[in-house]
């Protein structure tokens, strides 16, 4: 672990990741993965892996068919 010495009038700004959330991730709306992915919160890799949603990295559009097939095929997968 690393220490960092702090000084008087020295400001630390630190941003950490968020939680785990809840919810069914598959259910997630595809409009807000895409602001994730956006947002860099979130890889489109990540998108597609967690929440089964295709978001393309060049436009940072979601493809709705290919989440729905996607989203179809992991339902199935879990069964």
């Amino acid at each position: 672990m690393e220490a960092i010495r702090l000084r008087r009038g020295d400001v630390l700004h630190h941003v950490a990741a968020g939680g785990g959330g809840h919810g069914d991730p598959h259910r997630r709306a595809p409009a807000l993965v895409r602001e994730d992915v956006a947002d860099g919160k979130v890889s489109p890799e990540a998108a597609r892996r967690e929440y089964g949603v295709v978001v393309d990295p060049g436009e940072l559009s979601v493809d709705e068919a290919a989440t729905a097939a996607l989203r179809a095929s992991m339902r199935e997968a879990a069964k």
